[in-house]
């Protein structure tokens, strides 16, 4: 059994000094005869701010939530319970006016009691029990400072109190309280208040007694019980010696009277981490929420499902959480990143938004700098999301996501024996021989060249192997404002990619690993992320995804809407408004109709996009320069060339008449593979597109639930979608339960009788 050394009997008639901040409240002279005043009390009363507890006999007062915990022996404990009869309970309830000896035989007294002065305590008239509870986490006070100055000067071991720095502090103050009943024993009064001061991890608690006018034969304790082998109670309790032992005497590093003061924690390598998640909050979370704020209005919000991020190149898999994805480069004045998660216990995988498995904004790019983020991100997340219960606390500086603000990339499409899709959705043919714009992104105004894309096409081979006078995408070239550059081409035996970077040929790294990246800070990511593919992404956000198939080179272009509403945008890929009717730009500004032919568009659009070969974004190989590739001579073969019989036998292969793209490349190479390759290329952009534009179901109803188990509780959901899709609501746990399946709404309904605490979770 471990004991608290028992204090010394020592008689001073000294009085003690505190804080000259400190609040006297002057107490009514009608005392006893035995009845003096002596110790000053912290603050206390109306003056400071205290809330009064009730007044009566035998009464539970308050309880007092201490968000950063307080230690007694070698527990944590949250909560408060304030007793008229002069003690505290921590997380239990026990009410008794009878004092009883602490003890480690097991018995009806609780395991964690602190007890200045526990007795049979009445109330009159004049009668007050004062509590405050301070945190400097949520208010500065100097009363913090008052109770550390009072352990700091007065605890017994003065190496053990020199360096406490508390966090939070419990004053509570017994005001002329009477023995019971009040009716008897008026006259007699006592004035005494208790302290419990804590920084989360090493406890003190203080007993001050400032009037003792009560008489023998009362009985009553002063002690602590903190488990069944760390407790102590004074020699005299329950004695009619203790009434005069707690006035005029103490336990203190003075032997000032009135004044014990006693350490009541074990806890020498303990971690609390909910003191270290408030920690977090006041010296990183608050003074950093500004700037997070902005962060959160220009990073890229996630994306509602994990198969829609897996196809937004913005965001890159983090590697540490594989449920989760950060966007890779942060916008101008952004130094951090987004994280977003997505629960697969789901069909859909969908984004979680609340909760420690949710994601939050980063203030470092923990790709970049892992040792950084780790220490300014990810370890306050753990303290307060996954080691105390403080999460929505985080989330709330840090902002979890909800896809409600989620915009899809605006795509296009370069494929097969060159077809193209542009930015506002308008499908044509163009077979030009040598390289071409693309696309030009310029900067209103001032006319600066934000992105620049550059083609290279090559003749097209039949069934046979023979040349034919229709061509395929060889390579793409594009730059950025920010200077980075990169390259794609097909090699000379059509098997493989040549790759730069920044004018660099990295070919070989390339292919040296499947996870390959090259990144440039502020500049350039470009990653393998296939056989014969590549990802490239722009700190702009703007993304090119870029594959090699049967010979021939695919892109997807994704530009961000905040970017294309506020550029100027011509080339092949057209303008960038929503509207497809003007996609046909000529260089000067001429606008050709959305059905021109496939002849007048290669001969007034297509062929006056070629390059200037002065501003060739392309690196040349060997013997070659920009004039090497300009066909300027090249006469294509148009849909028209053919018969009616060749067409229909096409059509035959490409399933109907509705894929022209897949007709004309049946026409022109007679190969049945390209043509299936360059069917399912459309089909694929088309299906994108349309998932990326579908917008999340509504979802209401579901929200927090407070239950009590074993009582039913009806779960109820409804959920609308605007997009008149088939909804179905799915409760994921405890227990498995899915509603209808019905277009545009449905609902939910279920009674749930909860056997204990596990949470519930609706999608």
């Amino acid at each position: 059994m471990t004991t608290t050394t028992t204090p010394e009997s020592t008689t001073v008639s000294t009085s003690i000094t505190t804080p000259s901040t400190t609040t006297t409240t002057q107490v009514p002279s009608t005392t006893t005869e035995s009845s003096t005043t002596s110790t000053n009390f912290l603050s206390y009363g109306e003056e400071a701010g205290d809330i009064e507890g009730l007044s009566g006999d035998d009464l539970l007062l308050a309880i007092v939530d201490n968000p950063v915990g307080i230690t007694c022996g070698s527990s944590l404990f949250h909560s408060v319970y304030i007793y008229t009869n002069g003690y505290v309970t921590f997380d239990s309830y026990f009410n008794s006016g009878r004092p009883q000896q602490f003890s480690v035989q097991p018995g009806s007294l609780p395991d964690k009691i602190v007890a200045p002065f526990w007795s049979d305590i009445d109330m009159t008239a004049d009668s007050r029990v004062w509590y405050h509870f301070y945190n400097q986490f949520s208010a500065n006070s100097s009363v913090l400072y008052e109770a550390q100055t009072l352990i700091v000067q007065n605890y017994k071991d003065s190496m053990v109190a020199s360096s406490f720095s508390p966090n939070t502090a419990l004053v509570v103050t017994w005001e002329n309280v009477r023995p019971a009943p009040a009716s008897v024993y008026s006259s007699q009064r006592a004035s005494f208040q208790l302290l419990i001061v804590s920084d989360g991890v090493t406890t003190f608690t203080a007993f001050l007694f400032k009037q003792m006018g009560w008489l023998p034969p009362k009985s009553a304790l002063l002690g602590y019980k903190c488990g069944s082998s760390d407790f102590y109670s004074h020699p005299a309790s329950l004695t009619n010696n203790m009434l005069d032992e707690v006035f005029n005497n103490g336990y203190n590093r003075g032997g000032k009277p009135g004044i014990w003061i006693y350490k009541m924690d074990t806890m020498n390598d303990f971690i609390n981490y909910a003191e270290k998640c408030y920690t977090w909050i006041q010296s990183y979370g608050n003074p950093e929420y500004l700037a997070v704020t902005l962060a959160n209005t220009k990073l890229t919000n996630c994306p509602c499902s994990e198969d829609r991020i897996q196809k937004d190149g913005r965001f890159v898999p983090y590697p540490r959480q594989p449920n989760c994805y950060v966007s890779e480069f942060p916008p101008t004045g952004v130094s951090g990143t987004r994280k977003c998660c997505y629960s697969r216990n789901s069909t859909l995988a969908t984004l979680i938004s609340s909760g420690a498995s949710a994601g939050y904004i980063y203030t470092s790019n923990p790709l970049h700098n892992p040792r950084e983020a780790n220490v300014l991100d990810e370890e306050p997340h753990d303290y307060c999301c996954h080691h105390s219960n403080l999460c929505s606390e985080f989330l709330r500086l840090r902002y979890s996501d909800t896809c409600d603000l989620y915009q899809a990339l605006t795509s296009g499409s370069s494929f097969g024996d060159p077809h193209i899709r542009t930015l506002d959705g308008l499908t044509y043919t163009f077979n030009g021989l040598g390289e071409y714009v693309m696309l030009t992104m310029t900067q209103p105004g001032s006319n600066e060249t934000l992105l620049e894309i550059q083609t290279r096409t090559t003749q097209a081979i039949n069934a046979n192997g023979t040349a034919i006078n229709a061509t395929v995408f060889q390579a793409f070239a594009v730059k950025e404002k920010n200077g980075g550059i990169a390259q794609v081409e097909v090699n000379l035996a059509k098997s493989g990619l040549v790759v730069y970077a920044d004018r660099e040929d990295i070919t070989r790294q390339f292919y040296s690993s499947d996870t390959y990246s090259y990144y440039v800070a502020s500049r350039l990511l470009l990653k393998r992320t296939g056989t014969n593919s590549a990802k490239i992404l722009f700190p702009s956000g703007i993304t090119f995804d870029m594959s090699l198939n049967l010979g021939m080179l695919e892109l997807t272009t994704g530009i961000p809407d905040s970017l294309s509403s506020t550029s100027t945008n011509s080339g092949l890929l057209g303008n960038i408004n929503g509207n497809m009717n003007d996609d046909l730009k000529m260089p000067n500004g001429t606008l050709l109709p959305s059905n021109t032919t496939e002849r007048e568009l290669y001969f007034n659009f297509g062929e006056l996009w070629r390059i200037d070969c002065a501003a060739s974004l392309f690196v040349y190989g060997g013997d070659m320069d920009c004039s090497s590739f300009q066909q300027t001579d090249f006469a294509p073969i148009f849909m028209d060339d053919f018969t009616q019989q060749e067409i229909n036998q096409a059509q035959e292969v490409c399933g109907g008449p509705q894929n022209l793209n897949c007709i004309y490349d049946f026409l022109a190479t007679q190969n049945e593979a390209i043509a299936n390759v360059t069917k399912t290329a459309y089909d694929t952009v088309l299906k994108e597109q349309r998932l990326a534009a579908n917008v999340k179901p509504f979802l209401d109803g579901v929200g927090t639930l407070f239950t009590v188990v074993g009582q039913s509780i009806n779960i109820t959901a409804f959920a609308y979608d605007v997009n008149r899709d088939n909804v179905t609501i799915i409760m994921l746990s405890p227990v498995n339960v899915t509603s209808d399946t019905l277009p545009g709404n449905v609902s939910f309904s279920y009674i749930y009788t909860p056997a204990d605490m596990t949470p519930y979770a609706v999608e």
